[in-house]
């Protein structure tokens, strides 16, 4: 069982002052990217990873979400295995008892393993305290889609039904055609699209009654998370890289935003009591 622990250090930080205005009660949910982000000690989207992440105080965490084609949903973000694993080949080409023991084998993350998604939820104490993302990663055939969708979609509604995630897990994906079917099955789980331009985003999220957009900071701009929120769509901001990333993306006054500098966000928005 994963062990859960709370030790909150608070470092010296930049002296500045925010005034936080958005659609989440004025203050901003931190989200670890895939847990610490990237370049961390465990690899990212390890249980490692997560709950270091949750340790050192952030509101949750994002995780990129893949499925195996026996339809278990698996925590892994790249679309091969070859470069990262001791296993060949992609998720989905692979049952779940044919990559369950697999690990991870670059330096310096070597024997740590892939994680099974329900496994994680159930041995984080308290999970429903915390707020998720997950990430959905497709990696589909444009010709042949449609049954993995389907089966894609299926696995999320019963994940969210049997561990009751819809008051703090949000899923978002790259794919409209995935959002609708999901939304079509399941009204009540809040849906953010991944776009790569803020029209898109914004125009796609309203057309579809999304929750909101999920979008890469060098892609929105303060104005543009301002014209979301008038609308009522919800902005989360990611691709938060280093200390400076992070104080930018705060001005920007989003309502989430996915950090590698999870440590140095969590604690500059807590000394203003900014975090949710």
């Amino acid at each position: 069982m994963y062990i859960s622990f709370l030790p909150i250090l608070f470092m010296g930080c930049k002296s500045e002052k925010f005034e936080i205005e958005n659609l989440n009660g004025n203050k901003i949910d931190v989200l670890g990217h895939a847990g610490m982000g990237v370049s961390d000690m465990y690899p990212s989207n390890s249980a490692e990873s997560i709950l270091n992440c949750l340790n050192l105080g952030a509101t949750g965490s994002e995780m990129d979400v893949q499925m195996t084609s026996d339809g278990v949903l698996v925590l892994f973000h790249d679309e091969s295995l070859n470069q990262k694993t001791d296993v060949q080949g992609t998720i989905y080409s692979h049952t779940w008892d044919e990559i369950k023991d697999a690990r991870y084998d670059e330096m310096p993350y070597s024997n740590f393993k892939i994680v099974r998604l329900s496994e994680l939820i159930e041995n984080i104490e308290h999970f429903e305290d915390y707020i998720f993302t997950f990430d959905i990663k497709l990696y589909y055939d444009p010709l042949n889609y449609e049954a993995q969708f389907e089966q894609f979609s299926d696995a999320i509604v019963n994940l969210f039904n049997e561990y009751n995630l819809h008051s703090h897990v949000y899923i978002e994906s790259q794919s409209t055609l995935f959002l609708s079917l999901l939304q079509s099955k399941a009204s009540n789980i809040d849906l953010y699209y991944y776009p790569q331009t803020f029209q898109d985003g914004l125009a796609s999220a309203l057309s579809l009654n999304l929750k909101g957009i999920s979008i890469s900071t060098f892609s929105i701009t303060k104005e543009e998370v301002q014209q979301a929120h008038d609308a009522g769509v919800f902005v989360t901001i990611w691709n938060i890289k280093t200390k400076e990333d992070n104080i930018e993306a705060i001005h920007k006054n989003p309502d989430m935003i996915q950090t590698d500098k999870v440590k140095y966000l969590v604690d500059i928005l807590s000394k203003q009591q900014l975090i949710n």
